[in-house]
């Protein structure tokens, strides 16, 4: 018996001496398994965060398919182009919270956020100093926002989010995301 065979037989030799009903059911138990983690990958997510300067508190997320129009309070996945994020995170994934819509005021500039007149975060001194290396300023709004687009945060102070680089068309967002832990 060659090397080969005696690897099989020694590993999955159980599969031939086992009755036919078991041997079926463990090949159904693998399709299903198999086909459930293609399935999965296809409509959900698993994202882990590794950045050192983050936007939100966890670090492992779970995204799942866009079933709705983006709502206040959902957390949403994006991959940036040139006009978001400045183009700083050109071709990478972004995820934010939506905390404005079309019909919503937002008055983003060096006094803060404010929704609705309601004061929502200051910017970050820091985020800033980053800006003014890369020669870049933040983009100041105080309008109401259009239906389509969407004011993204952070929850972390140091943020890079709408309050610097301005609304983010809500076709952009790909997925939804489930903070895990």
């Amino acid at each position: 018996m060659s090397a080969a065979l005696a690897f099989l037989d020694k590993h999955l030799g159980f599969m031939v001496r086992v009755q036919e009903k078991e041997r079926n059911r463990a090949i159904l138990v693998l399709a299903v398994t198999f086909f459930g983690v293609i399935g999965f990958s296809n409509f959900f997510g698993v994202f882990i965060d590794t950045s050192e300067l983050r936007c939100l508190p966890e670090r492992v997320y779970i995204g799942y398919p866009k079933l709705h129009e983006p709502r206040i309070g959902d957390i949403v996945s994006f991959v940036s182009t040139e006009r978001e994020a400045l183009g700083i995170f050109r071709g990478h994934r972004l995820a934010k919270i939506v905390m404005a819509q079309g019909g919503d005021r937002v008055v983003s500039d060096e006094r803060g956020v404010f929704i609705n007149g309601k004061f929502i975060a200051d910017r970050s001194p820091v985020s800033l100093q980053k800006l003014k290396e890369r020669k870049l300023d933040p983009i100041n709004i105080n309008r109401v926002l259009q239906p389509g687009e969407l004011f993204l945060m952070g929850t972390l102070p140091r943020s890079f989010d709408s309050r610097y680089w301005g609304v983010v068309p809500d076709r952009l967002v790909e997925r939804y995301v489930l903070a895990v832990i």
